[in-house]
């Protein structure tokens, strides 16, 4: 139970500091994307002004300048003069064709409003109009591009300037990445401190549990003897003892049985705890192990008024591996509190199913059953919160034991209501 709890903690410690490592991540990666971003877009501003500053100042524009540029910035310059386009090859060949970019260009920054014909083109000469978007080409890769509107004396030009933006968008990814490594080792040290930290902190919790587990286990050898003594001494006081004190003799030798029950179901959930309890496991046969347990209860249903049936298939059931004795206990524990809430008149039933990788042990009655609120709490120890399963002889021990052996054999023990009222409780055990 408590290396339960540790793993809780640990995942609960895990979770927290993750979100905010992530959240603290992701602000920061959203502020540097846009100082990356900001950065690239002052670039080319200032790509542009370089430009029109050579086209406004000059009207020979020197080639080997502008494929220096281009090679120099990753650019794609187009010029045109009043809707002429100036024939320049360019420097470099990108991924989807140089102009077939540029026609992409032009036609978004048409859409845009960003290019002038006509009479609009030789409107207010003396203003420059620049106008940035981005564009992306049939490769996938993502431009920053400029469209710039230059009115000249008796004529305007128009600059078409796109950059390429993959060694960016690759520096981002790269951040990413970094960014989620360093959360991703980060979250993992402190799962590994907050492993080690909650077993820290649990240690004085798991030593308590240790010696309260020795205790009981130490208290429950050493109340053995006394009470197998009264036991006996009452039994034989029972046959000594006048009629009249007959009566407490009984009531000596059935606290003294009820008592001695309670010292073995308390042993055997100290062996649990200190996980002294072990299996000795073997071949065990289903048929076998219901016809042993039914052949023992038997003779106690039918001194209650009650009918005990054992159906079996007619085919074998696969042999199970396990420790005969302890499911041996473990249907004990169910037959004998379905004798003890049954009815006179009741009928117990004991089958066994072949299911998926699983073979299933089956105790029914149509006793008073357990309501679905109290369900989820019937495997606590000492739980009895159901009047109707309060009875003196159980201390609420008995189903903790059960669930401790089958889980012990990797199965499952589930708890179902019985058609017409009762109570079902089906043990499930893995194949091998």
């Amino acid at each position: 139970m408590l290396r339960r709890l540790r793993r809780h903690l640990t995942l609960l410690c895990a979770l927290i500091t993750g979100a905010i490592l992530c959240g603290m991540a992701l602000f920061m990666l959203r502020s540097s994307e846009r100082q990356l971003i900001q950065s690239s877009r002052i670039t080319l501003e200032g790509n542009v002004n370089a430009i029109v500053y050579r086209l406004r100042s000059e009207q020979v524009l020197d080639w080997d300048w502008l494929s220096q540029t281009e090679a120099a910035e990753r650019l794609i310059i187009h010029i045109s003069e009043s809707g002429h386009p100036l024939h320049y090859p360019g420097s470099w060949q990108p991924l989807s064709g140089r102009e077939r970019l540029i026609a992409l260009g032009q036609e978004k920054a048409a859409k845009l409003g960003a290019l002038r014909t006509g009479e609009d083109a030789f409107m207010e000469p003396e203003e420059v109009r620049t106008t940035i978007f981005e564009l992306w080409g049939d490769m996938g890769e993502r431009y920053l591009c400029a469209s710039v509107y230059i009115p000249m004396n008796r004529s305007y030009r128009e600059l078409l300037l796109l950059r390429d933006m993959r060694a960016l968008d690759g520096q981002i990814v790269s951040q990413r990445l970094l960014y989620a490594g360093l959360v991703g080792a980060s979250v993992l040290l402190l799962a590994l401190f907050g492993w080690w930290f909650s077993g820290h902190a649990l240690r004085p919790v798991a030593e308590s549990q240790r010696r309260q587990s020795e205790f009981i286990a130490a208290a429950s050898h050493e109340l053995r003897t006394p009470l197998a003594v009264i036991g006996t001494s009452a039994e034989a006081l029972e046959y000594e003892t006048t009629p009249r004190g007959k009566p407490f003799a009984g009531a000596i030798v059935r606290e003294c049985r009820s008592a001695a029950r309670l010292v073995d179901e308390l042993l055997t959930l100290a062996g649990a705890d200190s996980k002294g309890l072990t299996l000795q496991k073997g071949p065990v046969e289903p048929e076998e192990l219901l016809k042993s347990a039914a052949a023992t209860f038997r003779p106690l249903a039918e001194r209650r008024g009650q009918q005990m049936r054992c159906l079996l298939h007619l085919s074998p059931l696969p042999v199970l591996c396990g420790d005969e004795a302890r499911l041996m206990q473990a249907l004990g524990i169910l037959l004998d509190n379905a004798v003890s809430y049954t009815p006179e008149g009741g009928m117990i039933t004991l089958s066994a199913q072949k299911a998926p990788h699983a073979v299933l042990l089956i105790v029914s009655d149509n006793g008073p059953g357990i309501s679905d609120e109290h369900k989820p709490h019937v495997f606590e120890r000492f739980y009895r919160a159901d009047p109707a399963r309060s009875k003196k002889e159980h201390y609420g021990l008995g189903m903790s034991i059960a669930k401790e052996i089958v889980r012990l054999h990797g199965g499952q023990i589930e708890l179902d209501d019985t058609p017409g009222g009762g109570l079902t409780v089906t043990i499930r055990l893995p194949l091998g």
